[in-house]
C-alpha cells in the first residue's frame, strides 16, 4: 500500500496561506441558502455520495440492535483470536446515544472585516487591555492578496486592518504583542492569550507563544479527566482542581468565540496535562467537538505516516491553558462554529463485531497490534481528488501498538462502508 509522511506542526502564527480560502469554503459561502438542508445532492467537491452510496455495506445493522448487542459483542471480540490483532486488553467506550449517523461536510462560517474588528475590541475589553492597545496600530490583517512588507518585523510587516476594511473578509485578523494575541480565522477567534503566562514568567516574547503552548513542555502528569479530575495543583492565584479547570473551559467555548458553536455542536474536555509553570502549575487541556453526541476524532501535533495517497487526516486539535481561577487564558484550535452539512445519513452501521472482522481482514497479515481502545466516532478527512474540503465520515476508531515495529497505531473503519484509513505515529512506550 502507498503510504506518505505527514507533520502537525504547531501552527505558525500569520502564516498567510492559513487564512485562504479553499475553493470548498468558496462555493459553502456562495450557497449558504443550501446550508441547512439535510441532504444535498450526490455530486459534491469533497466526496461522490453516489459512489458512495455503492459502496455501503450489506452486513449493516440498525443502530439501536448494534447499541443492544454491544457488550455480548465486544466480549465475542475480545476472545475472537484474529491473526493481527489482539482485543483482550481493549477498552470499549460505551456507544453514543444517537438515532443516526451522518456523512457530513465542513463548511465556512464567515467572519467580515467589521466583526473582527468588533470581535477583538470587545475581547480586548475583556481582559482589561483596551484602554492600553491603540488598535489603529496593533490590529494587522494577513491576505494573500495584500501583501507584506519584509522590511518590517512581524506582526508590521502585514497591514493595518483599519485601512483595509473594504474587504470581503475579516479572516486573518490579528494583534500579537508582548501583552496579548488574538487571531482571527474564517470560523472565529482560532488562537488567543490574555498574556498572564508570559507575564508570570517575565518573558520578553509575543503572547502568542502562550497561545501555542511554547511554555508547557515541562509535563508533571497526563491523564483522562475521569482519571485526574478530583487533583488540584497551586496555580497563579491559589488551588484549582482539574475538573473545574474543565468546567471553565468547556464553559469558555460555549459562550462563542466570538460565534457559539454550530446546531448539534456539543463540547467535551476528555484530556489533561499538567505542566509545571515556574514556581506554580498549570493545565493544558485537550478539547473535543461532539455532533448530536457523537465525538469528533480529534488528535495532536506531530509526525504521522499515513497508508494510502488519495487521502489526509483532518482530526480535530485544540489545546486550551488554564493558569489561574478565572479560566481560559489561551488557546489554540479548530473553532467550534464550523457549519456541517450533512450530505448522507442512516440509523444503519456495522457492528462492532462485524467492524472488527473486517478489519484484521484488510490489514496486513504479518502486524501484530495490541488493540487498546476503541469507539464511535466521526473521523474528519480530505479525500484527495483535488478537493480541499473536510469530509466527516461516522468511524469505529480503533487505536493500539504495532508490537511488529513499536509504534502507535490509530485505524479507522467506515460504519457505513468498511473502508479502513490509518496512520502509525510515534514509538511506543
Amino acid at each position: 500500500m502507498n503510504k506518505h509522511h505527514k507533520t502537525i506542526l504547531i501552527p505558525a502564527i500569520c502564516i498567510a496561506a492559513f487564512f485562504t480560502m479553499s475553493a470548498c469554503a468558496d462555493s459553502k459561502m456562495a450557497d449558504a441558502q443550501q446550508k441547512n438542508t439535510a441532504d444535498k445532492s450526490d455530486t459534491q467537491q469533497g466526496i461522490d455520495i453516489a459512489a458512495y452510496k455503492k459502496k455501503l455495506a450489506d452486513n449493516r445493522e440498525n443502530y439501536k440492535l448494534s447499541c443492544e448487542q454491544y457488550s455480548t459483542d465486544t466480549d465475542t471480540v475480545k476472545n475472537t483470536d484474529y491473526r493481527n490483532l489482539s482485543f483482550t486488553n481493549c477498552a470499549f467506550k460505551d456507544m453514543p446515544e444517537t438515532d443516526e449517523l451522518y456523512v457530513m461536510e465542513g463548511g465556512v462560517h464567515g467572519i467580515t472585516t467589521q466583526e473582527s474588528w468588533d470581535t477583538i475590541k470587545d475581547w480586548l475589553e475583556s481582559i482589561g487591555k483596551l484602554d492600553t492597545t491603540d488598535m489603529d496600530s496593533e490590529v494587522r490583517i494577513v491576505n494573500s492578496d495584500l501583501g507584506m512588507d519584509d522590511t518590517k518585523e512581524t506582526p508590521y510587516s502585514y497591514p493595518a486592518l483599519k485601512d483595509h476594511m473594504d474587504l470581503a473578509s475579516g479572516a486573518g485578523a490579528l494583534v500579537n504583542t508582548n501583552e496579548c494575541h488574538i487571531q482571527i480565522a474564517d470560523n472565529g477567534i482560532y488562537s488567543m492569550s490574555d498574556g498572564k503566562i508570559g507575564a508570570y514568567l517575565n518573558t520578553d516574547a509575543h503572547a502568542s507563544s502562550d497561545a501555542l503552548g511554547t511554555y508547557t513542555d515541562d509535563i508533571v502528569k497526563s491523564g483522562t479527566i475521569d482519571e485526574l479530575g478530583k487533583e488540584s495543583y497551586q496555580l497563579i492565584n491559589g488551588e484549582l482542581t482539574i475538573e473545574q479547570g474543565a468546567e471553565l473551559t468547556g464553559e469558555y467555548f460555549e459562550k462563542g468565540t466570538p460565534f457559539v458553536p454550530t446546531d448539534g455542536i456539543t463540547l467535551s474536555v476528555p484530556e489533561v496535562r499538567v505542566f509545571r509553570l515556574g514556581q506554580v502549575y498549570g493545565y493544558d487541556y485537550m478539547v473535543q467537538r461532539q455532533y448530536h453526541g457523537v465525538p469528533i476524532a480529534y488528535h495532536d501535533y506531530g509526525n504521522y505516516q499515513i497508508y494510502g495517497n488519495e487521502y489526509n487526516f483532518e482530526e480535530d486539535i485544540k489545546h486550551a491553558y488554564v493558569v489561574d481561577s478565572d479560566g481560559v487564558s489561551a488557546y489554540a484550535g479548530v473553532n467550534d462554529s464550523e457549519p456541517l452539512e450533512n450530505l448522507y445519513s442512516s440509523d444503519e452501521i456495522l457492528g462492532i463485531k462485524d467492524a472488527a472482522d473486517i478489519l484484521s481482514g484488510k490489514m496486513a497479515k504479518f502486524l501484530n497490534v495490541n488493540v487498546q481502545s476503541v469507539c464511535l466516532t466521526y473521523v474528519p478527512l480530505n479525500l484527495g481528488d483535488g478537493s480541499e474540503c473536510k469530509i466527516y465520515l461516522p468511524a469505529w476508531q480503533f487505536d493500539g501498538i504495532n508490537r511488529t515495529k513499536d509504534e502507535n497505531i490509530r485505524m479507522y473503519l467506515d460504519a457505513f462502508t468498511g473502508e479502513v484509513y490509518y496512520y502509525t505515529y510515534g514509538e511506543a512506550a
